[in-house]
């Protein structure tokens, strides 16, 4: 009885023993000497855009990274860099069933979901397996702000956008009679939310506040008529470009010549794409500061325009941001998923958004964003 109790306890140690290395080395390819990661975002659907994006940024990040001989420090010193990507349509429950193949995956973190209410939905899940999930887009300030430890952010939050917003309108333009539309999503409603509050600390004054269904609504005539009655002195577009590009060009149609402020969504070329070729007054204040002579944003818009054919957008930017973020924190000694959080407090690197320096919370540090105007060639100039 005791030789087979001692045979079988071996047997178990053996079992552990083959077990804790695979578990230790999640996400890690040994062999090939590579480090898969998850990267979720819309490919498909009204978001794409966004999220079609956000991977060629991943990719120009990973195809960097790698042709310079992959990681430079850290316990996979030599190691590369693989993003799996995977096609959430912007849904919170596609999100939410992704996250749950990611975290019993084999993926060392997860970079995305791309926009506010998929990141919702799917953050507690990556939150509660230990997964590191950095943000890229998703800028809902509650997503950092719910006691999470494993949610980080390259984008800035809602309450820098309204802050930023308020402040450009009536510190900057002088203007104080404000109307806004606003899409009712997770990211909309927060950023509505911010912008009521920072513009009444501002001095300004909300005539009327309308919201849309971005994925639904294209005509915004009804809701344009009721703002020129009111004669305003500008209108925030708290909205993503489609529907952006969309006002802008109905609101010219119509008569209504109002100056106009965009939102971040806003930055694609696509937004001016859609607009008339006489679109009028339109500014815009980004987190992506394409106008900006900074040696290492002028090389990655060289690169990516070399590799891609296109311009960079927000999205794409901030998630080649979002890569070097986890290299760095990989670099700095995280040796498993689970060390991730701890390292990822350790990375400060200019990137080509923004300082990436993580606070307590998991936000980057916070800027006021730069004010931009469309000229009459239809590119944006900077005016302050």
């Amino acid at each position: 009885m005791k030789k087979g109790l001692v045979v079988l306890m071996m047997a178990l140690v053996l079992a552990i023993a083959f077990v804790m290395p695979a578990m230790a080395d999640k996400g890690v390819d040994s062999k090939g000497k590579v480090i898969k990661f998850a990267a979720v975002g819309p490919l498909t659907g009204e978001m794409a855009v966004y999220g079609v994006d956000q991977k060629k940024g991943v990719e120009a990040a990973v195809d960097n990274i790698n042709a310079a001989g992959g990681l430079k420090s850290g316990p996979y010193k030599g190691y590369k860099l693989e993003a799996i990507y995977f096609d959430d349509k912007a849904d919170p429950k596609e999100s939410a069933n992704i996250a749950q193949q990611v975290v019993i995956g084999n993926y060392f973190a997860e970079i995305g979901p791309t926009n506010s209410s998929p990141a919702s939905s799917s953050a507690p899940i990556y939150d509660r397996a230990d997964m590191p999930m950095i943000l890229v887009y998703a800028s809902d300030t509650r997503l950092t702000h719910s006691g999470y430890t494993n949610v980080f952010r390259i984008v800035v939050t809602t309450d820098t956008e309204a802050e930023s917003y308020a402040r450009h309108l009536v510190k900057t333009l002088k203007h104080k009679k404000i109307v806004e539309i606003w899409e009712n999503t997770a990211y909309g409603q927060a950023l509505h939310k911010s912008f009521v509050k920072n513009l009444k600390a501002a001095g300004g004054e909300l005539l009327l506040s309308e919201s849309i269904d971005a994925a639904k609504d294209v005509d915004f005539k009804a809701i344009l008529t009721k703002m020129k009655s009111l004669n305003p002195d500008v209108l925030q577009l708290n909205v993503t470009y489609t529907p952006g590009g969309l006002i802008v060009s109905q609101a010219r149609g119509m008569g209504f010549n109002v100056p106009m402020l965009s939102a971040i969504g806003c930055n694609n070329p696509k937004f001016i794409e859609m607009m008339p070729a006489n679109p009028g007054t339109v500014y815009l204040s980004p987190t992506f500061n394409q106008l900006s002579k900074q040696p290492a944003i002028v090389n990655f818009i060289s690169s990516y325009k070399k590799k891609f054919n296109a311009e960079p957008s927000e999205s794409a930017a901030l998630a080649y941001d979002a890569v070097n973020a986890l290299k760095g924190a990989l670099e700095a000694g995280a040796a498993k998923p689970a060390d991730v959080k701890t390292f990822l407090r350790k990375v400060d690197f200019k990137g080509v958004t923004n300082r990436i320096r993580f606070d307590e919370f998991g936000d980057v540090s916070q800027p006021s964003l730069p004010l931009w105007k469309l000229n009459k060639n239809k590119q944006w100039e900077s005016v302050n």
